[in-house]
């Protein structure tokens, strides 16, 4: 063999060595992948106001309004997930009576001094969300192990002294009415309930009652659906005068307290607008939760609290989750 044949020789076994080393590493790659059926199910980030950072702010634009927004930066420590209808448990648990909604009064405000907790991820929504879209919002919901909860529901976690979990998701819809109420209404809240998902129902109570629909009411509380309150007339507020914003807010306060059985923890403002001088706060006093749109992705202190809501994306619902993580779990927008 001459000196060239050897060289050839030799380069042909690396190359075959090189080959076989290859196929080996993919082989045993695969054998430990596990099948696409077997992988576990993405999960949503989680995020913690302590890891929160400044970033580049995201220009978005919808329908409602445009604003900057800027991202966060997800928290690596794992959160536990209560469900929506849990019993607090330990010595932290609260007595009782006091999470009971129709013993709540705002006597027992020291109860809920709060020095600080972001709001839950919120969704607005009306009836022209419809009910294919809700089905995704729902899927979505569930695939990334989110918790749909109430305002009601929340208070238990704030009489422990506890903010409520980063996975909780409260899913709203305003403008149903208590003297008419469209089927389309039922059925998106029927997509939620079949699931034992829970979510929170804006009513406007501009007589006169149809005691039907407060029958129908009555069973969505009875499964831990929240009926707030969305004023008697959905006027715009600011705009008011003191004796007209004291009828919207104490009358439609005091019209559920009535048919419901219980009173309402949540107003829901009319087009989300609240007054610059804090008198709609003053004057909704007996409630622990006044729910506009802009701002509110944090409180503290003693109720009522302002909190902030979220519009849908329109075709695409997990950007729907996406969108909520970035305004409520990032550092304040500017406006």
């Amino acid at each position: 063999m001459t000196k060239q044949q050897t060289i050839w020789l030799n380069r042909c076994l690396v190359i075959v060595i090189l080959l076989l080393s290859n196929l080996g590493a993919t082989k045993t790659d695969a054998q430990q992948m596990p099948p696409a059926a077997n992988r576990a199910r993405p999960s949503r980030p989680i995020f913690d106001v302590s890891t929160v950072v400044s970033l580049e702010p995201i220009q978005y634009r919808n329908d409602l309004y445009s604003y900057n927004i800027t991202a966060a930066q997800s928290s690596s420590s794992p959160v536990s997930i209560l469900e929506p209808n849990f019993a607090l448990q330990g010595a932290d648990a609260p007595a009782s009576d006091l999470t009971d909604p129709n013993l709540y009064s705002p006597a027992m405000s020291s109860l809920l001094e709060i020095e600080h907790c972001p709001t839950p991820m919120t969704l607005m929504l009306h009836s022209s969300f419809g009910v294919q879209r809700m089905q995704e919002l729902a899927d979505q919901i569930d695939l990334y192990n989110l918790v749909p909860m109430t305002y009601r529901s929340i208070l238990q976690y704030l009489l422990a002294g506890t903010c409520p979990p980063s996975s909780a998701i409260i899913v709203t819809i305003d403008d149903l009415g208590s003297n008419w109420l469209r089927n389309d209404f039922k059925e998106m809240i029927r997509v939620f309930t079949d699931r034992n998902f829970v979510l929170v129902v804006g009513l406007i109570v501009h007589g006169p009652q149809n005691p039907e629909i407060w029958d129908y009411l009555r069973g969505l509380d009875e499964i831990g659906v929240e009926v707030a309150s969305h004023t008697i007339d959905h006027y715009n507020l600011p705009q008011l005068t003191r004796e007209a914003v004291q009828r919207q807010v104490v009358g439609s306060y005091e019209t559920i307290c009535e048919h419901l059985g219980k009173c309402p923890v949540t107003l829901i403002l009319p087009f989300g607008n609240i007054d610059a001088q804090g008198m709609i706060l003053e004057i909704a006093s007996d409630y622990i939760y006044v729910v506009g749109i802009q701002g509110g992705r944090s409180f503290s202190g003693s109720p009522p609290w302002y909190l902030g809501r979220y519009p849908p994306h329109d075709t695409n619902q997990s950007e729907t989750l996406n969108l909520l993580e970035k305004f409520f779990q990032s550092e304040p927008a500017f406006y």
